[in-house]
């Protein structure tokens, strides 16, 4: 055994030239408190982090394992040791921000009084490093592989919907009036409604002209005309000769 007389303490901090050129000189090393910490001995815990319900929400996952990782949202590993925040591949803007909020609020106020130096690292969905796999047992990096998201699934489902097909009536008469047969204005203002060509409605002469010959009598196209108050368009008729 060593005598007082062969060795000598020297305290951290304290060093003198003598003692880093004896050990080859100066670098830096680790000394982070941290590393006086006993062994950790506290179970991880995961928390699911989702504003799926319109609230940004945290509910702990008990005995979980690999399968409990939700893609579309974010998720809170802790190991005591780091804090992580697993990024899933359709979590949204808001989760991620307010998932780093949730991880320093979650430290600060952990009632075991946690190193406010507990580093807390993010990691994205397939980039998972071995000190974050190794607590969900087996790992398969194959499981996400065919995923889809909450909003890949309803586009999808939307677009199996059958198609209805649908005859749209155009509003104001003006389908009727593009579906009527023409007839020269002439023709139409025969005032014997059995002098008239046939298939022409009496009520409504003014459907059998040309779009020429309808914005040639009235100054306008038959939608416009079409607007005016019921009142209006006969008294135009009446003085064209078309009522």
């Amino acid at each position: 055994s060593l005598t007082k007389s062969e060795y000598i303490v020297v305290y951290e901090g304290q060093e003198k030239p003598e003692f880093w050129n004896a050990i080859g000189g100066k670098e830096s090393y680790a000394n982070s408190k941290r590393l006086t910490v006993p062994e950790n001995t506290v179970p991880a815990r995961l928390f699911h982090c989702s504003n799926a319900t319109g609230t940004f929400r945290a509910n702990e996952v008990v005995n979980f394992t690999q399968v409990d990782l939700v893609p579309d949202d974010v998720m809170l590993l802790d190991t005591w040791d780091t804090i992580f925040l697993w990024i899933g591949s359709s979590a949204n803007r808001e989760e991620k921000k307010q998932s780093v909020t949730l991880a320093f609020n979650y430290l600060r106020t952990d009632p075991a009084g946690r190193d406010p130096g507990t580093p807390i690292v993010q990691i994205k969905q397939g980039f998972e490093p071995p000190n974050f796999t190794g607590f969900f047992g087996v790992w398969d990096s194959e499981l996400w592989k065919d995923h889809k998201s909450f909003e890949e699934m309803r586009k999808e489902l939307e677009s199996q919907k059958p198609v209805l097909q649908v005859e749209l009536k155009i509003t104001n008469g003006v389908n009727d009036f593009e579906d009527s047969e023409k007839f020269p204005i002439q023709l139409l203002k025969e005032k014997d409604p059995e002098k008239l060509p046939l298939n022409v409605d009496a009520t409504h002469k003014e459907l059998h002209l040309s779009k020429e010959d309808f914005r040639t009598v009235f100054s306008m196209c038959y939608e416009d005309f079409s607007n005016l108050p019921k009142w209006r368009q006969d008294n135009l008729k009446k003085k064209v000769g078309l009522f």
